[in-house]
Order: C-alpha cells, then structure tokens, then sequence
C-alpha cells in the first residue's frame, strides 16, 4: 500500500527510473521561489456497481449539453456516468463541486425515474455555475422514444432539485420535453420546451417558479397564421434573454416570419426589436428580422428585411433597453438606400459596431458609435479606388473591441489583379479618421500603377500588421512579400525584418501575431531550399531578433537548411509558442519539436519533453499564460524506445518542467489511482479552469479509466498533508520500488515534491 507518495526534494529535468530510451529534456528557468503548484486529486464520476460493467469497465466524462457550456465552470464540474444495468440503461448525472470537493449525483432520483427491473436511468446534465448550481434533464422512460424530459435545477447549498420548464405548466400538452440551456451565476435558468422548440422559458429560484417568456402566437409576422417557435439566442450577464419568434410553416418544415425579442427578468417584460413597419416586408408578405449580437451593456444589434427593387435587403439595427427604442445605423434604408444591403460585423463593448452594406458591384464598410448616434463610411473613395461604373470596395479584415478597424481598398488603377491590388487602411475612433497603410514606394508600385498588398491584423492601440509585394523591374517579376507595421501614432508603416530578408534570400514573410503591446512574431520563406525562419519585433525597442527556434538534425531537411515553423501564439507579456515539423516518419504519429520564446530574457525553452531514438516527439500545449505557466499534452516513450501513451505535463518559466502525476500530493493508492497517465485517447480530455482548477483523466487501480479533478492545495496545507500522510503510515514507497521505515513529520522543508 502506498500511504503517501511525496519527494522531499525538487522535481527536475531527469527523470530517475524512467529508463535511458526517455529522452526527457527542457530549459530549466530561473530558479523556483516556492516550487512547482501542488494538487490534491479527486474522483469525477460514478464508480459503483450500477456503473461498471461486468468487466470492470467505466464510462465517465465532463460534459455539458448547454449552450457553450463544456461541463465546467470556476467553481464545479458536471458530467455523466453510463449504467451498465443492461445494454440500454441510461445515464446518472454527477455534479463535484471545487470548494467542499463533494460529488453528488444530480437528476430526478424519486422511484418513478428508476424504470423496470433493471432500474434503468437517464439524467442529463446541461450547465453549471460557478455556485455548483446545476441545471439539466431527466427522462421518464430511458428506455423508450415515448419518454419525457423533464428540467430540473439542483442548488448545493440546499441539496434541494427543483421541477423547471415548461413541463410543469399545466396549459402545456402532455408530451413536453425541456431544454434548460442557460444558467446564470445568479442562478436564473433559461430554457426552451416542446416538440423541438416551441416555448421559451425562465426559472427565477428567488421566486421558485418557471415563467413563459417570447412573444405571442398574435405578432404580426405577416399572413401566415400558425403557432410561434421560440428560441432563445443568448443571455447577458446581466440577465437579459435575447430570443427568437418564427412561424412554422408545417409539413414543409420552413418558417414564414421572424421576430427578434429581449426579455427583462427583473421587469417581468418582453420586448420586439428592430422594425416590423410595412416598410418591413418580403415579398412573400413576411416579416423578417435577425439577431446579431449583443455586449456587456446589453445593447443588441440585428438586421430587418426590406422589399428592395431586387429583392430583399436587410436593415441593421441596434436596441438599447435604457430607452427601448430601436435605431437605425447602416447604409441600407427602404426609403433613403433601397439598393444597399446591410452586414453587421461586430458590435464591441465600446458600444460600436463594425460592419458592411453591399449594393450592386459597390462594398461599403461603415462605423457606428452609439454614443453620438452616428455611422461613418470607411476606406477609400477618391479616383484611385473607384471604377468606371461608380462602384467602389473598401472591405473589413480585422477589428478591435476598442473600435479600430483594418480593411483595404480596391484600386481602380494599376497592372495586378483587382482583388490583390488594394491600398491596406486603419480606422481610428479616436480621431474619425481613415489612414492608408502599406508599403507603396519604390518597387512596392508597379511600373502600371499596381499595388499588392494585404492587411492582416490590428489591436487595441490601432497598431496593425500586414504585407506588401516588392516588384522587380516588372509586375511580372516578385523580389519579396514583405511584412510591414503601421504605427497608429505616427501614422507611418515601416517594413519588418528587411535586413534578416535579404540575408536569407527569403521571398515570402509573413507576420504571423501581433499583441496589444506592438510585438509581432512572424515567420519567413527561403524558396531555395532554405525553409521557414522566425523573427521577432518589439516596437518599443525596434529591434528585431531572429533564430530563436529549435533546429537540429530532426528539424531541418537532409540539406541541412530547411525547417517548417508554425507560430502558435503570441502573449501580451511577449512570449511566443511555436513548433518546428520534425522530418522524420514516425508510424502516423504527428511529430514536432515544440518550443517556447521569452522576448524579455531573450531565451528559448524545448519543450520537446521526450523523444525516441529516431527524434519522434510530440507536444501539444493546452493553455498558456501570461506569465508563462502551461498545461498540456505530450507522448512519452519508454526505456524500449517505444511509445507509451500520452502523459499530462505542468511547465512554467520558474519551475521548468513537471510531470503533472508528480506534483500529486496524499495518499494515491488510498484515492484509487494507479496512474494519471497512459491512453492515446487523454489528450482531448485536459480542460483547465485556471492554475487551480482542472480536469482530466486517469486509471484507477482496478484497471477502469475515470475523470478526475486536481485542486491546487495551499503551501501550508500542503505540509499539513505530508505531515498528516508520513505520520498516519510506516511504509511508503515511490512508482518504481517500495521503501519501509519510520515515518516522522519535520518542518520547515525547503521544497515539497508530489508522487512520480
């Protein structure tokens, strides 16, 4: 029995006892101030006999079927366990909730929901909060297609479940399955019920009743007549519902009329949005309306269907629920603009919006700001950028949620092709202003007049990026694509890496990301064998710097120049994730050496964490931070240089790399586990809430795999467990051999290692 599993030493990059064919290696870091996190582990799933099947097998996993809920949230996980009672059993919802690290079973569990001999049962769990409340189905015969979902909502903190959704209306039909999709971290649930979707619904547990929401069957959606379907689109943070009415056109299955609505809980009121005047109407007689986002200030854009000479158009809108009103702020107007065709892009939490309107061969990007009311038309409309038929193109590319907007403009003049020769511009809230971008002098303009030229990105400074072709002698002859910066302050764009370029010969550079503090990270192209060579740019220094990724004999083709990299991601705090393709066969396995560049101490860290004998390894980062903390994945290969399975890994600048088992605290054995690590198939299941919090999956010592939770322990209770653990036992013993002797609690301890 292993009591406790704990290494009174630091974890570093050798790995005793894992055999010389393991190839583990990463830059260490600076040194470690208080060690590597500790993590305390707990089962997440049913592990009882109505859960295993006869061969001792288990099906558990975090899941929710909400809208854009995964099963987690800050403070819990949701899930479900299969129930091997027959072939057709059904599934138990379980809920674990992070601060009494408590699991729970979760569902409708009075008798009547345990049907036949066999006791079968479906519960479905649909979102959680960061409460641990927890919404979701169960049915009445999981067996049968004739069962009913019913919704329920559980709350922890009372241990009560509550019926929810329309399914406890009495002036609902017999057969009425409910939806719960939304919850709140107040606890409002949102859902949708019926035969597919037909009513939409709230639960308020403050009041502790289910409440019809949407609008009635008598809107006016134009000639047809039948029932409204409701469906819900979003909840704000601030619990404002935003749905959808559309009339079903039944047996054909289309809709005929659509209505979008905002339902405020706190006022009990359901509101339409946009216009449904009889300027508002489809040829067919319908009245058409849609939904397109909404912000943090629950203002909510859409877009309204006119009748154009043409056809329909659509109108784009915004509703502010301070004044109910809804205002027009696009280009297209039954009345002033009957050709234009509105687009709504974005709306940020700025209260702008981004978008387009089109109308014939004409594109017309445009910008709101709802604080003066007013949309302005962006890009460029001079000689240059219009065609012989009045038409023009200035299109949206990138946009920030501070309002800047990168976009380009076709030319009219020049020898490339119409949709390459374009002048790159930057929309800037700040000043209402339009700026050309790009590189235009010299060979960056044909000797016809043409440009090419591409925009690319742009953050919350307004700084952007993009690239620009550099002619030789002829437009029929390209030197280099070129990357370039544009400085929001100056309003100047300077090429990138121009001196790296030419000494590499390089034709193609491309700036992969840029992030809100002017650093781009890019790569670029030798045609003749060079492969791909990455740079860095820190517009706060100007200085560039290059070669920062991992080239050896596994990353560079038999020439020994060219390597394929892939730039990952680019932090705010200016560190860069990248990989190299490593050539070299490795039985369908993806193989590539991962890395990790620090910009402030100019050093790049391998995070290539094991490898075979012909130079195979694989790594795949699941988050990063901005401080340089990840979690992920990567294939371990063992002391017969065989692969072994996917193990979970913990790096950071200071505490370097970690097998994410080793920083595992308690007793092991005593939980369950064998190992948190070993199928293929973990690599999907790693989620992490933050440093703290996270889930993923593991065997158990009776052979089973199950999800598990590890929660971060403080640094005194984790020598209060060591403490607890090397008191309460005698013996102890490591993954790979067995010690025995007295146990004693000494402290303080320089650095508290976990099981490996």
């Amino acid at each position: 029995m292993r009591i406790v599993v704990l290494w009174i030493v630091s974890f570093t990059i050798s790995l005793v006892g894992w055999g010389a064919g393991a190839a583990l290696s990463a830059a260490a870091g600076p040194p470690s101030s208080g060690g590597p996190p500790k993590y305390s582990i707990h089962l997440l799933g049913l592990d009882d006999e109505t859960h295993t099947y006869p061969d001792g097998s288990r099906r558990s996993s975090v899941r929710g079927s909400g809208n854009g809920n995964e099963g987690i949230s800050s403070g819990a996980f949701i899930g479900s366990s299969f129930r091997f009672t027959t072939q057709n059993a059904g599934d138990s919802g379980w809920l674990f909730t992070r601060n009494d690290q408590q699991l729970r079973q979760t569902g409708l569990l009075a008798p009547e929901f345990f049907y036949g001999p066999w006791q079968d049962h479906r519960t479905e769990n649909w979102a959680v909060n960061a409460r641990g409340q927890v919404v979701g189905t169960t049915s009445t015969n999981p067996t049968s297609s004739q069962g009913v979902d019913l919704g329920w909502y559980f709350d922890p903190a009372t241990g009560l479940t509550t019926r929810i959704g329309s399914s406890t209306l009495g002036s609902q039909p017999p057969r009425v399955d409910d939806y719960p999709q939304f919850l709140q971290e107040n606890g409002l649930a949102v859902g949708t019920s019926g035969p597919g979707t037909y009513t939409a619904w709230v639960f308020d547990p403050a009041v502790g009743a289910t409440r019809e929401i949407g609008l009635p069957d008598s809107t006016d959606l134009g000639p047809d007549t039948r029932p409204i379907l409701q469906t819900v689109e979003t909840v704000t943070s601030d619990n404002l519902v935003i749905g959808t009415s559309l009339r079903n056109s039944s047996p054909s299955g289309s809709y005929h009329g659509e209505a979008v609505w905002a339902y405020d809980p706190d006022a009990d009121v359901t509101t339409r949005l946009g216009f449904f005047s009889d300027s508002y109407v489809r040829k067919n007689g319908d009245k058409l309306t849609r939904f397109d986002g909404v912000n943090r200030n629950n203002l909510v854009v859409g877009r309204s269907q006119f009748l154009a000479p043409f056809g329909g158009f659509d109108s784009a809108w915004i509703y502010d629920p301070r004044t109910g009103a809804s205002t027009a702020i696009g280009l297209g107007d039954p009345v002033a603009n009957p050709t234009y065709d509105d687009q709504v892009i974005a709306i940020t939490d700025h209260n702008q919006v981004i978008g387009q309107s089109s109308s014939d061969d004409t594109i017309a990007s445009w910008f709101y700001d709802h604080a003066t009311g007013t949309t302005t038309t962006l890009g460029f409309f001079d000689a240059e950028h219009t065609f012989g038929d009045g038409s023009s193109q200035n299109s949206i590319v990138a946009y920030a949620d501070t309002g800047f907007v990168a976009g380009h403009a076709e030319r009219s003049v020049g020898d490339t092709r119409r949709s390459f020769n374009v002048t790159p511009w930057i929309y800037n809230p700040n000043t209402g202003e339009t700026q050309a971008a790009g590189l235009f002098a010299g060979g960056y303009t044909t000797p016809g007049g043409g440009h090419w030229a591409e925009a690319l990105r742009v953050n919350r400074q307004g700084q952007a990026i993009g690239i620009s072709r550099l002619f030789a002698n002829s437009a029929s002859t390209v030197q280099r694509d070129s990357a370039w910066f544009y400085d929001i302050e100056s309003g100047q764009t300077h090429e990138l890496a121009q001196d790296l370029m030419i000494r590499r010969r390089a034709i193609w550079n491309r700036p992969h990301q840029l992030n809100d503090r002017g650093q781009v990270a890019g790569v670029m192209t030798n045609n003749q064998g060079g492969g791909d060579y990455v740079w860095f740019y820190d517009h706060e220094t100007g200085a560039t710097t290059s070669d920062f990724d991992i080239r050896n004999e596994f990353t560079v083709d038999s020439n020994g120049q060219g390597a394929d990299i892939e730039i990952l991601q680019l932090t705010d705090s200016g560190l860069v994730l990248g990989r190299n393709e490593r050539h070299i066969f490795n039985r369908g396995r993806p193989t590539f050496a991962a890395w990790l560049y620090d910009s402030s101490s100019h050093t790049t860290y391998d995070l290539s964490f094991s490898t075979n004998s012909e130079g195979a390894a694989y790594t795949d980062v699941v988050s990063l931070s901005e401080s340089g903390a990840m979690f992920g994945t990567y294939d371990f290969y063992g002391e017969t240089d065989a692969f072994e399975g996917v193990r979970y890994f913990y790096w950071s600048l200071v505490d370097g790399f970690h097998d994410l088992e080793s920083l595992i605290v308690g007793d092991f054995d005593a939980a369950g586990w064998d190992t948190i690590i070993g199928s293929l198939n973990f690599s999907g299941d790693l989620k992490i809430v933050d440093e703290s919090f996270l889930t993923a999956r593991g065997r158990r010592l009776d052979g089973s795999y199950m999800p598990f939770a590890l929660i971060r322990v403080p640094e005194p209770a984790t020598l209060s467990l060591l403490c607890a653990a090397l008191v309460a036992g005698a013996a102890w013993r490591g993954t790979r051999g067995a010690r025995s002797g007295g146990a004693r609690c000494e402290a303080p301890f320089a650095s508290l290692g976990g099981r490996r």
